[in-house]
Formats: C-alpha cells, structure tokens, sequence
C-alpha cells in the first residue's frame, strides 16, 4: 500500500474599499498569503504510508473512532499502530455540532492534553500535524466523536 497526499491549506478574500482609495476606480485587495501547499509520499519527511476515509455514524449520540482498526479502501482495515496522524479533514454535514476529543478508554490525544475541537454544524476542518501528532499504540488509539442522535460524518486521516 503506498499513499501520495497532495493538501492546499488556503482561505482567499477579495476585500473591496468603499472609501479611502480615491485614485483607484475598483479597488479590491486580495488576502490569500497564508495558502501552504503539502505534499506527503512515503519517502517525504514527514512520510505518509497510509491512509482512512470513511462516514462514521453515532450510535446513541457517540463515536468511538480505533485508530488501530479503522475502515480503509476496500474494506480494507487500516492499522495506525506506531505510526501518527500527519493530517486530518472532517466534515459535519448535520445540523447539530460535534465534539472531537481524545477517547475514554486507551485515548489519543490529537488536541493535546484533554483538548477537543468542536466542529459546528455545515462546518469543515483540515489539520496538518506534519510530525507533532503522538504515536499511536495500544494505550494511546481512540478518539471520540460526541453530537446528536446517529448524526453521520465525514472523516479523513493521514498516517505516517
């Protein structure tokens, strides 16, 4: 199995004066300098080796992401023993947020120590974690997703 991550980090904004620009006709400044293009192979650093996307449900308003078995292409299961997360999207296409924590039991701790990231509802999110994400191991491998009812999801990692 070998991955090739190519992700564009980009927020663009044409903000356009109505006042104090006199000598200008249509004047509009384009804020798009913090765009930071990534590209991730197996012998990049850092490297990229594998790869889940897939639709998570919760089942009684949570979701116990196992990053040690998690759906891949095929019905393949991905294995992210000793390896880290390098990237992360996700997606909330309902209409109730959803917490992303580490989890209770054998927790991973994407968001740092008791950290979690609330990703409202319509909301989208990317994450590069380049080299800093923890390892993932035995005592360190679930995240927990927290919303309403058996909201569905989108989610998308990268692992090197």
């Amino acid at each position: 199995m070998s991955v090739k991550v190519s992700a564009v980090f980009e927020l663009s904004t044409v903000e356009t004066p109505t006042t104090g620009v006199p000598a200008a006709a249509s004047p509009s400044i384009t804020h798009n300098q913090f765009k930071n293009t990534i590209a991730l192979t197996a012998t990049s650093t850092p490297a990229a080796s594998d790869c889940s996307y897939t639709e998570p449900a919760l089942v009684a308003n949570v979701k116990t992401i196992d990053l040690t078995a998690i759906p891949g292409t095929y019905g393949r299961t991905v294995d992210g023993t000793g390896k880290k997360v390098r990237a992360l999207e996700f997606v909330n296409p309902g209409s109730n947020p959803v917490v992303i924590t580490q989890g209770a039991s054998d927790p991973y701790l994407l968001f740092g120590t008791a950290g979690s990231l609330t990703v409202p509802a319509k909301g989208h999110i990317q994450m590069y974690y380049g080299d800093g994400a923890p390892t993932i191991n035995s005592g360190a491998k679930t995240i927990l997703l927290t919303g309403s009812g058996t909201d569905q999801f989108k989610l998308g990692l990268v692992f090197g």
